[in-house]
């Protein structure tokens, strides 16, 4: 079945003859690269984003991998933060970020004669609240991997037979799907946000997510300001928990507190897809 699947996104790219990809540096968009790369050769440019809401571990993924594939590849800067109706984070706030970067990708695609603009979408994404996809519908994106029902386990099925450096890598996401809606996104949270997560990873935990709040009106302070009380609330994998739990507790909040953090609280949930979303109706 899978190689059913593969076969038809083969095909499907073929039709296209050359294509754009938003590439990440993520394992889904890392695929599909690699995918475009051996079906259309030099036919296929790489776009990159250069933002605080993005993290440099992924950029410089991107630049190491597109550089080793021999993949043409452009990094584009995105002033996120200078954009007002994403700074007010609504609940439609992925929509205003791929509308500004998609209308960026059209711009390159026609200057380099490109027909078809595609992103690393793959057919799990269908199951999660994602506003994007109406941005995606304007400007007419293909998502290969969401065309072809090919999941986000069959996406690293598929890394491991092409054996990608993206094999074993998390999932990842923007820094803004970490502060809850209609808490400002702010540059120093979203630094606060990378920072933190990239710590914990250094202690070999491999999904994470911090999700940052903002405490300051009930602290009777201005909501938002510098002088907010902060909380890290930390999801990792259940079988993580122990070892922040108990094991590296200390050691955890002592480093989040440098960060800026008051509060640091482990969620016993542990990690799971979107777990902002069940307040995003209020």
């Amino acid at each position: 079945m899978l190689k059913k699947k593969l076969a038809r996104m083969v095909a499907s790219l073929k039709e296209m003859q050359a294509v754009l990809i938003s590439y990440s540096g993520g394992v889904d968009s890392s695929l599909l690269l690699e995918v475009a790369r051996q079906t259309l050769g030099n036919n296929v440019l790489a776009v990159t984003v250069d933002s605080p809401v993005y993290s440099k571990e992924e950029l410089e993924f991107a630049r190491r991998f597109t550089a080793k594939q021999n993949v043409r590849h452009k990094v584009i800067k995105i002033p996120h933060l200078n954009n007002p109706d994403f700074i007010k984070n609504p609940i439609n706030r992925c929509y205003y970020c791929k509308s500004e970067l998609f209308r960026l990708l059209r711009s390159i695609a026609v200057k380099s004669g490109i027909k078809f603009i595609l992103d690393g979408s793959n057919a799990s994404d269908l199951e999660d609240f994602r506003p994007g996809r109406q941005a995606k519908k304007e400007f007419g994106i293909r998502s290969p991997l969401e065309e072809c029902r090919i999941s986000k386990k069959e996406v690293y099925r598929l890394s491991r037979i092409y054996n990608l450096p993206s094999k074993t890598k998390p999932s990842t996401v923007c820094f803004a799907s970490r502060i809850p809606y209609g808490q400002k996104i702010r540059h120093q949270d979203l630094s606060m946000i990378e920072e933190a997560e990239s710590y914990i990873r250094s202690l070999g935990i491999k999904e994470v997510r911090l999700r940052h709040y903002n405490l300051g009106a009930s602290a009777g302070l201005a909501l938002n300001g510098s002088r907010c009380l902060k909380l890290a609330r930390i999801e990792v994998d259940k079988k993580d928990i122990p070892l922040l739990a108990a094991g590296r507790r200390r050691q955890v909040i002592r480093r989040l507190r440098r960060l800026g953090y008051n509060f640091v609280a482990l969620d016993l949930e542990g990690y799971r897809l979107g777990s902002l979303h069940q307040f995003k109706h209020g």
